[in-house]
């Protein structure tokens, strides 16, 4: 009698171990799912963030442009880590992000020449903008 009362309690031991095993199968994808939402969330994140710093440069390099020979403005802007290159030439502000599935680009376009150098590190950068003559000299 001993005997069955032990097999018993392992059976049923052994039944409550395979459901939870079949919960965790029945997770996975959904854990899964969720992960990948998470880093898409992440990278449109750091996106919209490298694109509201282009745009504030772009204002600014508009804003010395129209005013002529010496406008100078000072200001801040913020990065996202991730940022791979950075180009400021011709009529073209850019960064290259790296993402899940490689690298894209974000970018503002101006109707006149600027150039310069954008930072690419993470963090708060102090950018000046600068008119000089025909064109908009960029830095940090």
């Amino acid at each position: 009698m001993n005997f069955f009362c032990i097999f018993k309690k392992g059976q049923i031991a052994l039944e409550y171990l395979a459901i939870i095993a079949f919960a965790l199968i029945l997770a996975i994808p959904i854990i899964v799912n969720a992960q990948t939402s998470t880093l898409d969330l992440g990278s449109v994140s750091r996106s919209s963030m490298a694109k509201n710093a282009l745009s504030a440069v772009k204002e600014a390099a508009e804003l010395v442009y129209s005013q002529g020979e010496p406008a100078r403005v000072s200001f801040k802007i913020s990065l996202p880590f991730g940022i791979n290159s950075s180009t400021v030439n011709g009529t073209e502000l850019s960064f290259t992000l790296r993402g899940r599935n490689g690298f894209f680009k974000v970018y503002q376009t101006v109707s006149f020449n600027v150039t310069g150098t954008l930072p690419i590190s993470p963090g708060a950068h102090t950018i000046i903008t600068k008119a000089e003559g025909d064109y908009v000299n960029i830095t940090y």
